[in-house]
């Protein structure tokens, strides 16, 4: 527990549940004494129709006087793979809210059923410790398409009377992307603040195919010698499984007057790359395609005028795009079509004579955009 100018930062109970599959088995986590006290468990055991559940909250025993769990009966799912399950009680003082996430290996029928689209699934549930009661809540967190991670968290703010305001935190990586969505719980109610939606699918999804592989020892110089130095191989053997290693490029001070499609094929991993202070005039349309994982790209002190429209049209992840310092006089509106993960754009310091509204138009909601130092800005 961690509490900073009246914030309560609450401890995430978590327990991976294992087990033989031919009896019922459980796994608990206990609940705070001071608030709802007792246990929250889950109980579970495999059958023809899938994995039978149901929640359990069981009282501290009160004067050796033995008091009987409350059941929630979860019924049977098919979809929730049985080496995967993982619960999280939260602790809210007068009530307790549980979080059962799953992953969804087909698609099922009936209320709150996973879409073939739905990878990461999640159901949450609340026990009122008043009244002794569970209740099903009619909300659904979904990870869209297949995710690597999905977590819950929350925070509290405390006064003088317990909780005054929680905040639910959903977590999860879809495509490369981390997005993380704000929920507001108050009396009983899940509101969504703040919903993060993938950005944009993965490129292979939207019907990209990937570049062909371009022998790296016929890439530009500067290209073949940044792989050459990263993964300590000369260009001769450095194929597919090698180039899959590279997460990061820095080509920066290279003198790297051009560059052709190709020179980053095969670089499936590619998070960072920069080139920085190189006399860049001008870029090639396909000369990014297939760095789908991309989240930063910097062409800061180039001497770039233009940008072919299109050319970032598969960087569907990158997050930083620098084009500071250069000699940009105008932009196609397709210059950042594609860009649907942007948070940061920087045109600070070119020739720019208009702002460049019809280019900016297709970014996301929020990305910052920065164009200081450009003539139509003085």
């Amino acid at each position: 527990m961690r509490a900073s100018m009246g914030i309560s930062m609450a401890v995430v109970l978590g327990v991976v549940l294992v087990g033989p599959a031919a009896r019922a088995e459980e796994r608990c986590s206990a609940l705070d004494a001071k608030g709802v006290g007792g246990q929250v468990c889950l109980v579970w055991s495999a059958g023809d129709g899938g994995l039978a559940l149901r929640l359990e909250h069981r009282p501290d025993e009160r004067a050796g006087q033995r008091v009987p769990p409350v059941v929630l009966d979860l019924g049977r799912e098919p979809a929730l793979r049985p080496d995967e399950r993982v619960l999280l009680a939260f602790d809210l003082v007068r009530e307790a809210l549980v979080w059962l996430p799953f992953k969804a290996t087909r698609a099922a029928d009936g209320p709150g059923a996973a879409s073939p689209e739905d990878e990461c699934v999640s159901r949450l549930y609340r026990f009122e410790a008043g009244d002794r009661r569970w209740e099903s809540l009619p909300v659904r967190l979904v990870c869209r398409r297949p995710c690597s991670m999905q977590f819950l968290s929350y925070q509290t703010r405390l006064g003088p009377r317990g909780p005054q305001g929680t905040r639910l935190f959903h977590e999860c990586t879809v495509d490369g992307q981390y997005l993380r969505s704000t929920y507001a719980w108050e009396d009983g109610r899940l509101t969504p603040l703040e919903i993060a939606e993938p950005k944009a699918r993965d490129a292979l999804a939207r019907g990209f195919a990937p570049p062909p592989l371009k022998p790296v020892c016929q890439r530009s110089a500067a290209v073949r010698q940044a792989l050459e130095r990263a993964l300590g191989q000369p260009c001769e053997a450095l194929g597919p499984d090698q180039l899959a290693r590279v997460t990061r490029l820095d080509l920066s001070g290279q003198q790297v007057a051009r560059l052709a499609p190709g020179d980053f094929s095969g670089l499936p991993e590619l998070t960072s790359l920069e080139l920085i202070d190189n006399p860049l005039v001008e870029l090639s349309p396909g000369t990014f395609d297939g760095l789908w994982k991309l989240h930063s790209l910097s062409f800061q002190g180039c001497r770039l005028r233009t940008l072919p429209g299109g050319l970032f049209s598969q960087l569907g992840s990158l997050r930083d795009l620098y084009l500071n310092h250069n000699a940009l006089e105008s932009l196609p509106a397709d210059a950042f079509a594609g860009l649907t993960s942007l948070d940061f754009l920087s045109l600070d310091h070119n020739k720019l004579t208009a702002r460049p509204e019809a280019a900016l138009a297709p970014l996301p909601r929020g990305c910052k955009v920065y164009a200081n130092g450009n003539p139509f800005a003085q």
